[in-house]
């Protein structure tokens, strides 16, 4: 609905609604990578801890022992080795999941909604805390976000898979705002949010290679990465982006 450009964590330029909140898709993905690296600094998460030792798992196809051994980290990565359905699934995914048993966890990188749903589950059951309230409270209140509220995450029961479609809604500013604390390291006026070896972690391409149709040519933790111009993006399936260039430190 609108572009922002933020420097600095000061808002340079806008143009059209940008107070309008919106889904911003598969954005969400990055925006729980931050949530983690938080949740994990405070002593929450154990990024090696298993699915099977979690208690993640599926009724009506049951995990099988192997990949009951992915850890948080796999699916951090896209890299988790279960190929089932999920919600929110595109056609280029459904297409393109391999079978089950092809790749143990941390052997393949295939971008799925299983992983990502997966990890929202994971995040509450681990931390008691519900998305929206962590962000609101570890990144929206600290970065003095102006839109965004615990109640613009929404949950969408499934069919196919126990664990919910968590959807993300935000407003252009907010997002460009969440984009500027990435860009400063984690850091907000001087005060650190999110750890600055979070943010170089998340920002370290794990899978160096670019599937079709895919956005990025590398992968980190929930973020795409394009070497050759320097940029980290966070992308939604409907053209929603924030897009953070360091060398001037804006997004």
């Amino acid at each position: 609905t609108g572009t922002v450009y933020n420097r600095g964590g000061e808002t340079r330029y806008g143009y059209g609604n940008v107070r309008a909140i919106s889904n911003i898709h598969s954005c969400r993905k990055s925006v729980v990578s931050i949530l983690f690296g938080i949740a994990e600094a405070k002593g929450l998460v154990d990024l090696e801890k298993t699915l099977g030792e979690i208690g993640i798992d599926e009724k009506r196809t049951p995990l099988t022992k192997q990949e009951k051994t992915a850890t948080i980290r796999h699916l951090l990565m896209a890299r988790s080795g279960v190929y089932l359905p999920s919600g929110a699934e595109t056609k280029w995914m459904k297409e393109n999941r391999p079978k089950r048993g092809q790749f143990k966890p941390g052997e393949n990188f295939y971008y799925n909604n299983w992983d990502f749903n997966v990890l929202g589950s994971i995040f509450e059951k681990e931390t008691g805390i519900r998305i929206g309230q962590a962000f609101y409270d570890w990144i929206a209140k600290p970065t003095q976000m102006e839109d965004f509220l615990p109640r613009h995450v929404h949950y969408q029961k499934e069919s196919r898979s126990e664990h919910k479609t968590w959807r993300f809604y935000m407003s252009t500013r907010d997002m460009a705002r969440l984009g500027s604390l990435v860009a400063m390291n984690g850091k907000w006026k001087g005060q650190p949010i999110v750890p600055v070896e979070w943010i170089k972690l998340s920002m370290t391409p794990h899978t160096l290679n670019r599937p079709p149709e895919d956005e990025g040519e590398h992968y980190g933790y929930l973020w795409w990465l394009d070497m050759d111009r320097g940029f980290e993006m966070a992308v939604g399936y409907h053209g929603q982006y924030i897009v953070i260039d360091r060398k001037e430190q804006v997004s």
